[in-house]
């Protein structure tokens, strides 16, 4: 039996990374937020899992000088990193690996994994073996910013060029943590749509501790965005900063 393909495998393609680029997003308080809940500075050694084209990673390095590494599995997005931080002037190591099983030797000062980039497996235990990444890149009382959406309300929306309409729909379920839906890509030239269906998991913060606790991580700190204010149920998002304290209670799962 073929086994089935997963979604982000041809999720994060050449649309994707067209559309998502134009975003008005500001990433400049994901840059701040990050130097300063990870006290990170120049020579600072830091690992981003997930690290997509390098929009937070490339302005972060650009700010602080830290010494970085990006890590993600797609190769277009991956290209795309190296192309605009040599055109920025910005070194850093990319590294194509799946972050479920990537492990490292424990030397980075901070690492971080930001917005949903935790929650794309339908199972539980590959999502937490991203976190058991997360702790072997980290030396001991290295940190972890763990960023993900909370209770996410743009759940559709869109934008165009001058060859592409593009669409965003989602449904969230408050009870289960899941983020479904898909993005539309309708070429106005050709009259061809491009639809590309996403699947996430957004987990509550007293299962994401519990998790961290296991991965060895302590000295929790819950907030509700990146400036550091309080955290809520209803906040849109949510942050946690920890420190790896000790070696994991649970070895990789499948």
């Amino acid at each position: 039996m073929k086994r089935k393909d997963h979604w982000s495998n041809s999720f994060f393609g050449s649309l994707y990374l067209r559309f998502d680029q134009l975003r008005s997003e500001n990433i400049g308080a994901y840059v701040s937020g990050i130097k300063h809940l990870c006290k990170i500075g120049t020579g600072t050694k830091i690992m981003e899992l997930c690290c997509g084209y390098g929009r937070i990673l490339i302005p972060l390095v650009a700010k602080t000088g830290a010494t970085a590494t990006g890590i993600d599995k797609s190769s277009t997005l991956l290209l795309a990193a190296e192309e605009s931080a040599r055109e920025q002037g910005v070194v850093i190591r990319w590294k194509k690996a799946n972050v479920v099983n990537y492990r490292d030797g424990n030397s980075f000062d901070a690492t971080y994994i930001a917005g949903t980039s935790l929650g794309y497996y339908e199972n539980d235990q590959k999502n937490r073996n991203v976190l058991l990444s997360a702790r072997s890149c980290l030396k001991k009382g290295g940190v972890l910013l763990l960023h993900q959406r909370n209770c996410p309300t743009d759940l559709d929306g869109g934008d165009e060029d001058g060859e592409f309409i593009y669409r965003r729909n989602g449904k969230f379920d408050k009870v289960s943590g899941l983020y479904v839906g898909s993005y539309g890509y309708h070429n106005k030239i050709t009259g061809r749509t491009f639809t590309y269906p996403f699947r996430v998991m957004l987990y509550r913060r007293s299962q994401l501790v519990e998790w961290l606790a296991e991965c060895g991580f302590g000295l929790f700190q819950c907030y509700g965005d990146l400036y550091g204010r309080p955290f809520r149920e209803e906040s849109p998002t949510l942050v946690i900063v920890c420190e790896a304290i000790a070696s994991p209670l649970l070895k990789d799962r499948k």
